[in-house]
């Protein structure tokens, strides 16, 4: 016959170890959940919009954006080293507006950012670049920064919190890195998918 304290140690035990594996499948659960939050391994299927094509051969850049955007381009940089920023803005008449300078002073909706940073001089990886440099927002980070593989391309990418929720990948090579980030209020938003859409779409010439 099992004496009451062995039947309580038997029940300690037994919440001991349910307690480890909730905690356990917690932990894996969420890492999953992180995951899946940044997931870019699918590619969108190249006939399912209609799409324009961007290149920059100077700057070894190519990729296609779908319909329905307006692509602004620009020197950024300063006479120490060389930016250079593309934004595709959904086009709409309150963009248009924006542009046209009618309405000064308010803020432009979610947009998708490529920045081209001149790399030869300081030769930083894509991580030393995401962690020391300001122009990354990685300080607005959860502090996780995944490996994907995109057309055969390594890079990194990570989330973060601003004006609004973020998104950036990360490629880079001794000669530039190139940011690619994506502003939206919610995961299933549009732009969010054009962005994948965008990287989908990259190759470096």
């Amino acid at each position: 016959m099992v004496s009451d304290n062995n039947k309580s140690q038997n029940i300690a035990i037994f919440i001991v170890i349910l307690l480890a594996i909730t905690s356990g499948a917690v932990l894996i659960w969420q890492s999953f959940l992180s995951a899946k939050a940044l997931d870019f391994s699918y590619v969108l299927d190249s006939d399912s919009t209609n799409t324009q094509e961007y290149e920059k051969e100077d700057l070894n850049i190519k990729f296609s954006y779908p319909d329905g955007y307006i692509l602004k381009e620009r020197e950024t940089g300063n006479g120490e080293r060389f930016r250079y920023s593309i934004t595709l803005l959904e086009d709409t008449e309150t963009v248009r507006a924006i542009l046209n300078g009618e309405m000064s002073g308010m803020e432009y909706p979610p947009t998708i950012n490529v920045d081209i940073y001149q790399n030869n001089l300081d030769k930083m990886t894509p991580e030393e670049w995401i962690r020391n440099t300001s122009e990354s927002n990685y300080k607005l980070s959860t502090g996780k920064i995944l490996k994907i593989n995109l057309q055969g391309e390594e890079g990194l990418v990570y989330k973060w919190s601003g004006l609004y929720e973020g998104v950036t990948t990360v490629f880079g090579d001794e000669r530039y890195i190139y940011a690619f980030s994506v502003n939206f209020f919610e995961r299933e938003d549009k732009i969010f998918s054009d962005y994948e859409s965008v990287l989908s779409s990259l190759s470096f010439e």
